[in-house]
């Protein structure tokens, strides 16, 4: 009996382990996936950034920065279309964005976009409050 309860003691405390081990790997490699999104976005490798951060999920804050990725991979400051249709949405990656790697970046894009649609809303009738 003393043996069975050794066993099942050390198969708990393995499995244990197991899991620990195991939580940890997923917590490394993903924190690696995050950091090489980051890079990629630092470097203007939009498109790949928007891979990684879209296989990331949940992790931090992915979902806002491949939000913020496809809006820079698309990102036409000469586009009256691009202007209107990206306005809400700089205004919440800015508001959403808790950081502070891509801070100035972000605010930097936001008033850019909003001096032209701001120029805008009056020659295409939008309301710029709305």
């Amino acid at each position: 009996m003393k043996k069975i309860n050794a066993f099942l003691g050390l198969s708990v405390v393995m499995l244990f382990a197991a899991v620990i081990i195991f939580n940890v790997s997923v917590i490394v490699s993903d924190a690696r996936q995050y950091e090489k999104g980051a890079r990629e976005l630092e470097a203007g490798n939009y498109s790949e950034a928007v891979k990684t951060f879209e296989k990331l999920g949940k992790y931090r804050d992915s979902g806002i920065l491949l939000d913020y990725a496809k809006f820079r991979s698309n990102f036409d400051i000469d586009s009256d279309s691009f202007v209107v249709c990206s306005y809400k949405t700089i205004l919440r990656i800015d508001s959403e964005y808790k950081g502070t790697r891509f801070t100035s970046d972000i605010a930097g894009d936001r008033a850019m976009v909003a001096d032209v649609y701001y120029s805008l809303a009056d020659t295409i009738n939008v309301n710029p409050q709305a």
